[in-house]
């Protein structure tokens, strides 16, 4: 044999060597039972073939996430997901596309991600779970081929099975996966994008894009800018919602709500979205709010101290859980560190103290925005950002119960209840200055959930009453005493009967929409934001408060510091009475911002504007709105200063009440 001839035949060996190298063996399925029964519940996909991520039991919220993930891919729909930060929503959105892939919903999904950089960390991420394991074992025909080019682009391009090319692609931005005989998923495709990039016209190999998963489109700078949220708009709508063939592609996005007025919150209205919250009911009772207050403060105060273990506040949450948890719901129960402390014990009692950790260590604007999906707007608040710290530091200067000698007034007020109602007792004198000489809360005793409304009624009733008679032993009985009505009409109506009206009345709240400014009459008196209207029928003057314009007025006083440089009380003002428990007054503080102005744009109504509840603790701020109300219409009212008086207004005249008492005071022109 000539060298030539034995040069070429080496070279046919060769070549035969390394085409039977590219020529791949594909298993059979390993366990299609398996595999059917978790093709057919995305859960079992999830948490069957990737443990490592899904270690904890799925939640009810974490099921309608991966259903309306399932419906977005099946139905051709756009959805939104607002859910607490940290806990589970991208992680699940990069295995459902997974999951949607394998099933077959989808063919061609492309990740969208603010950033190209992020979107191609959470595309690699993917990449790398097609060489799972236990998933290659029922899905051979997908990951044998992927697994066998040990990430190699070269090796994907000359990959043969049964001598023929796979048609592989594994390139660093988009995927084809293999051409293999028989199976369903040949020629699938995956790649990414980020806004910061070119979006229109994802076209591989004559096919368009299917599904776009969506996850955090907004970064904190760009969710404040009204031009970066008119862009990143405009590119989810058009750019991102016009890859398909012909039709607007199916997205389905991941956010966080961070303002009023970001993208998120945009299409949580628009597409009508669902917001999961870490926290779903708050616990209403007082003792469960104290407690959860008290544990704050003193993780707060350990970690001033250095600790790095929390012994104190760990122990008072271990020996108080059942009370600081009453009443509460969690989102997530689940959701909660699987590390252990020094002393062996969880590094979590629960998913809530979790939640109260994040707000004693990142403060509660971080728990509002990344865990609950409802921030705190400060940009829409009228009330120029009352915050309950604030409200704490206005301090009068007297004890609890003391009645200033300068007062000339006295309001007291009661926020009824069916449990406790919240009253507030308040001192006026000189221009509009209010000292809070005392507040607390009346229990109702003798109830049971199943209690009658005539039970009801009647245990309301004799609660006002032993009130009323501890409220008449003061040294200076009220001047004025407004008891809400709302609730619980019959009974508040019955007490003041019984006790022979004034200084003891009852009293309605109304928002801002449904208060009515009406004329004086023999029948009616009116005043600024109040009227009082004679019921017949009932033998009674009700006593009708615009509820949103005074609030407006408490937080104003709040914010205003109680003394000038001097230390003289400033007018306008109000104020607390002194305490060495420098927690007494958390609960009555966080009452007194539960609620905030905002305007709000709602789809097809326009911009709204009122006062929304942030917390349904809200009761001591509604005493304090009435005890306000009542001391204006006994005539204290906020003069201007002094360089500002204009030509005074005529003399005005005290009217008495229905029962000849001049406790009055109205303007007559």
């Amino acid at each position: 044999m000539d060298v030539l001839s034995y040069q070429q035949k080496h070279a046919e060996r060769v070549a035969e060597a390394r085409k039977k190298a590219r020529d791949i063996v594909v298993r059979t399925c390993a366990n299609p039972e398996r595999r059917a029964e978790r093709l057919a519940d995305p859960l079992k996909f999830l948490k069957g073939y990737f443990p490592k991520s899904f270690f904890r039991p799925f939640c009810d919220d974490q099921k309608e996430a991966v259903a309306i993930i399932v419906d977005c891919a099946k139905y051709n729909t756009d959805e939104i997901i607002c859910a607490p930060r940290g806990d589970w929503k991208t992680e699940t959105l990069k295995h459902m596309v997974l999951y949607l892939m394998f099933a077959k919903i989808i063919r061609f999904p492309v990740w969208i991600a603010a950033t190209t950089a992020s979107a191609k960390t959470s595309f690699d991420h993917i990449k790398k779970t097609f060489t799972n394991p236990e998933l290659a074992e029922d899905f051979p025909e997908i990951c044998d081929p992927i697994i066998a080019i040990q990430g190699s682009p070269q090796k994907a391009g000359r990959q043969t099975h049964k001598g023929k090319l796979t048609k592989l692609e594994w390139k660093a931005e988009h995927i084809v996966l293999p051409t293999i005989e028989g199976s369903d998923y040949s020629g699938f495709k995956f790649t990414y994008r980020g806004l910061d990039a070119h979006i229109r016209g994802i076209n591989i190999d004559g096919d368009r894009p299917d599904f776009a998963p969506c996850d955090d489109l907004e970064t904190r700078e760009s969710a404040d800018s009204d031009h970066q949220i008119g862009i990143r708009e405009r590119l989810l709508d058009n750019d991102v919602g016009g890859l398909g063939s012909g039709e607007t592609i199916p997205r389905v996005v991941l956010g966080t709500v961070q303002n009023k007025k970001c993208l998120t919150y945009k299409k949580l209205i628009e597409w009508g979205g669902k917001k999961f919250q870490a926290v779903k009911q708050w616990p209403e009772d007082e003792k469960p709010v104290l407690l959860r207050d008290e544990y704050i403060d003193l993780r707060k105060e350990e970690k001033k101290e250095g600790s790095k273990e929390f012994p104190k506040s760990y122990q008072f949450y271990e020996d108080n859980q059942a009370e600081i948890e009453r009443g509460l719901i969690i989102g997530n129960p689940h959701a909660k560190s699987r590390k252990y402390r020094r002393d062996g014990r969880p590094l979590h009692i629960s998913a809530f103290q979790r939640v109260l950790d994040q707000a004693a260590d990142k403060k509660w604007a971080f728990v509002n925005c990344e865990l609950q999906n409802e921030p705190d707007d400060l940009t829409e608040t009228e009330t120029a950002g009352l915050r309950s710290s604030t409200v704490r530091l206005r301090v009068h200067g007297l004890n609890q119960g003391v009645f200033p000698d300068d007062a000339e007034f006295r309001t007291t007020c009661i926020d009824v209840g069916k449990y406790g109602s919240h009253w507030v007792d308040i001192a006026w004198s000189g221009n509009a200055v209010g000292r809070i000489v005392n507040y607390g809360v009346a229990e109702t005793y003798g109830l049971q959930k199943g209690s009658d409304s005539e039970a009801v009624e009647l245990a309301i009733k004799k609660m006002l009453l032993e009130w009323r008679d501890d409220l008449m032993s003061w040294q200076r009985p009220p001047d004025l005493c407004l008891v809400d009505a709302g609730d619980f009409t019959s009974a508040v109506y019955q007490f003041v009967r019984e006790v022979g009206g004034t200084p003891f009345n009852p009293s309605k709240g109304w928002d801002n929409n449904r208060f009515r400014t009406h004329k004086p009459s023999r029948e009616r008196m009116v005043g600024n934001n109040w009227n009082i209207s004679h019921q017949a029928t009932e033998g009674l003057w009700l006593y009708n408060v615009n509820v949103d314009f005074w609030k407006s007025w408490v937080h104003q006083r709040f914010i205003t510091q109680t003394f000038d440089e001097n230390h003289f009380l400033q007018p306008g003002t109000l104020s607390l009475f002194a305490s060495t428990d420098k927690r007494r007054h958390i609960s009555f503080s966080q009452h007194m911002v539960s609620e905030e102005y905002r305007e709000e744009f709602i789809k097809g109504k326009g911009i709204r504007r009122g006062w929304y509840k942030r917390s349904k603790n809200n009761h001591w701020l509604d005493a304090v709105v009435l005890a306000c109300a009542a001391a204006n219409m006994l005539g204290v009212t906020l003069e201007p200063k002094p360089e500002t008086v204009r030509k005074p207004k005529a003399k005005t005249q005290t009217q008495g009440g229905f029962n000849g008492r001049p406790y009055l005071v109205t303007e007559r022109r």
